[in-house]
């Protein structure tokens, strides 16, 4: 009886044992699949904000370039971002903007309640997602999406080079994480501040950039800073291959 009774008892603790196995690896396969989607997700995302700098480029009187990074006032005050300049390519309608105040401005004020999810991106979908960082619910407006700007980039005010013009391999957004910045807002990422940290991007493990022929390429974190900054300027991405210097570190999705 003794005997049965443990054998039982073993019995019982293989099963659980085994329940508890094959519920472990499921959580841990919801977990890679939730985090591969939100990595598409993103990748998604960032490629609309190319494809509405395109709209913008082609139907403004802007000659086919850019528009700036920071639209100023007739003073020099900064009154926005590029990112309100086209956010109506995104989705319609939305509510009106004035151009000539400030994006925090009273007259702005029912757009800067608005999130687009192009920019912002959603919080991290899995609660059991103990090693990324939340962001915060009252910063769920911040941009994830910054230019890269500076002299001599894509987005720098005195290039006189359209966006058919720039050199493909030239990399002209980057995701960026916990920016605390406003989509509406002004601000942006000069490439001198791109460092290793920028590069592990939302969620640890790289990071999102887009070039100026609409290629959107994922960069594992260990891709050399070096490598990047080959990239980031109008001379020195002519001169050199993205190819043979980033795509060794690109994961797909």
């Amino acid at each position: 009886m003794k005997r049965r009774s443990v054998r039982l008892f073993i019995r019982g603790v293989l099963v659980f044992a085994l329940i508890t196995i094959i519920a472990f690896a499921g959580i841990i396969v919801h977990k890679k699949l939730t985090r591969y989607a939100w990595r598409a997700t993103r990748k998604s995302n960032i490629r609309i904000v190319f494809f509405m700098l395109h709209f913008y480029v082609d139907n403004a009187d802007l000659r086919g370039k850019l528009p700036p990074a920071i639209a100023r006032s007739d003073t020099g005050k900064p009154l926005s971002s590029w990112r309100l300049r086209i956010v109506h390519y995104w989705e319609a309608p939305l509510p009106d903007v004035d151009f000539s105040r400030s994006w925090d401005s009273a007259e702005n004020s029912e757009m800067a309640k608005i999130r687009p999810g192009c920019y912002c991106l959603a919080r991290w979908p899995d609660f059991l997602a103990w090693d990324v960082e939340q962001p915060d619910e009252l910063h769920e407006l911040q941009t994830n999406v910054f230019a890269i700007t500076g002299q001599g980039t894509a987005f720098d005010s005195n290039t006189k080079t359209t966006l058919e013009e720039l050199p493909g391999d030239l990399m002209i957004l980057i995701e960026v994480a916990n920016s605390g910045i406003h989509w509406m807002a002004p601000g942006d990422i000069h490439f001198d501040d791109i460092s290793a940290s920028t590069l592990k991007g939302v969620d640890g493990e790289g990071v999102y950039v887009v070039f100026a022929d609409g290629e959107v390429w994922y960069l594992r974190k260990d891709v050399p800073l070096d490598n990047v900054r080959k990239f980031l300027t109008i001379e020195s991405a002519t001169n050199h291959n993205r190819k043979e210097l980033l795509e060794p570190y690109r994961v797909a999705p």
